[in-house]
């Protein structure tokens, strides 16, 4: 019934002279208003130090991609079971703010179900998921990098999740940037009216 339907669409666009644009699964995400973005920026971490982000997922699983970026080398580790007596710092909205969380469809009022905090007080730190290292940087003055490549991952609903990273560079670095990308997967909203808002269409029908 599905592909009927798609293929009803899709031939009543060809009479009507529109014709069907495709973009990727991420881009019309962002189009969507299911795409959220958090940047997680430490100053002056010691050596040793930790930077730890703490997600929590609601009702919808999310789609979380982790990126990080660090003057000097790193540990990464992720954890899931987490138990905390303090969920920490919610994301505010100036300069001044370590953790920031945005929709990334500016005309998008979506809800987001899924939660960051940041410095979370921590009971237990449950099932470790990852376990990686990042060589960022060299010496004493360590021009910094980027991991090749991305963690992801589908974070389960209702459940909680622990992000951090170790200072393990033998010094004090000046930034410690966690980049976490959260999207939504919604099956049941993949097809949609090919004339809907730029927030909710899946299929998308344009006019030459």
């Amino acid at each position: 019934m599905l592909q009927n339907e798609l293929h009803n669409r899709f031939m009543k666009a060809i009479r009507t002279g529109f014709y069907v644009a495709t973009i990727d699964t991420e881009h019309d995400k962002v189009h969507e208003g299911k795409s959220y973005t958090a940047n997680y920026l430490e100053k002056s971490l010691a050596s040793n130090g930790y930077a730890r982000l703490l997600v929590k997922t609601g009702e919808r699983q999310a789609h979380i991609i982790i990126e990080a970026e660090c003057e000097g080398k790193v540990y990464f580790r992720s954890f899931s079971d987490v138990t905390v007596s303090e969920n920490g710092t919610a994301p505010g909205t100036t300069v001044n703010d370590k953790l920031t969380l945005f929709n990334r469809c500016g005309l998008c009022t979506n809800g987001n179900t899924t939660q960051v905090f940041h410095t979370p007080t921590i009971t237990n730190t449950g099932l470790m998921r990852g376990n990686r290292i990042f060589p960022f940087g060299q010496g004493g003055t360590a021009p910094g990098g980027r991991v090749s490549g991305r963690v992801e991952s589908v974070f389960a609903p209702n459940s909680i999740y622990l992000i951090e990273l170790q200072n393990v560079s033998g010094q004090v670095r000046d930034v410690v940037y966690i980049y976490v990308r959260s999207r939504y997967i919604l099956f049941s909203h993949y097809f949609t009216s090919p004339l809907a808002s730029a927030c909710t269409s899946k299929l998308r029908i344009v006019k030459p």
